[in-house]
């Protein structure tokens, strides 16, 4: 969920990503840009609680000096700058032991509708790419639903179905996979076959399982239609889930 040198918005809050070769002077100028940016949203009346900045800086003597600074040394020049504006902050970092630690992380991340997390190295250099000291972090874990139904369809999918519905056999699960999520060609197929697919067992990837206050059961965080599974009976339960999600922060 992000677009180099632009603004992304996520429901109340606006990232702004921009990695170039910059001197500390020159950073300023771009963070007040990106500030002046968010007074203009604000008097347009967008309702953004926050607006993330990020800035690789780097130096423009000589391309030798930009790939010989380590991110550690730019983050820290970074947060000096931010420092001295206080209507522009840093988006939240936090250094871990291990990779379970940051697969926590991640899974908080996304219980709060972010993608995920990035994983960087805080010795690593600048790259103008794709760089393999920086993994973005994501679970992904399968698990087994019985399909109950389907919603209502709108706007564009009025006329097929909005989600199908699923929960586990137990009722500790319980959730729905959203028709965007579909190519049309899966849509159309699962709206041809509502009531003979009604009963059938599912594979469903998640990223994470959370449980609301007041709720009497589970729910899989960004729950995604895997296939159906016509050599299953039977759903995962509740602890089998738990399982597989404590496996793969494990394993990732």
């Amino acid at each position: 969920m992000k677009i180099r040198n632009g603004f992304v918005s996520n429901s109340s809050s606006s990232c702004f990503i921009c990695d170039v070769d910059m001197t500390p002077k020159e950073a300023k100028e771009l963070l007040k840009i990106i500030l002046d940016c968010y007074n203009t949203m604000m008097e347009e009346e967008e309702k953004y609680e926050d607006v993330f900045g990020t800035v690789c800086i780097g130096t423009k003597k000589d391309k030798k000096d930009l790939n010989t600074t380590i991110y550690k040394d730019r983050f820290d020049k970074l947060c000096s700058i931010v420092a001295e504006n206080g209507n522009v902050r840093i988006i939240p970092t936090t250094v871990v032991k291990d990779l379970q630690e940051a697969l926590k992380i991640t899974s908080d991340y996304m219980t709060n509708g972010y993608e995920g997390a990035i994983l960087k190295d805080m010795q690593a250099v600048f790259k103008d790419g794709t760089s393999k000291h920086q993994l973005k972090l994501k679970l992904q874990i399968d698990c087994e639903m019985r399909i109950t139904g389907f919603t209502e369809g709108s706007g564009k999918n009025l006329e097929y179905f909005g989600a199908i519905t699923f929960e586990n056999d137990e009722g500790t699960i319980k959730g729905k996979v959203g028709v965007s999520s579909m190519t049309e060609e899966l849509r159309d197929w699962f709206h041809a076959r509502r009531d003979e697919v009604i009963g059938h067992i599912m594979s469903v990837q998640f990223n994470d399982l959370s449980k609301a206050e007041g709720n009497d059961h589970h729910a899989l965080s960004h729950p995604r239609f895997i296939e159906l599974r016509e050599d299953k009976d039977s759903t995962d339960t509740l602890e089998t889930v738990l399982k597989l999600r404590d496996m793969a922060m494990d394993l990732n």
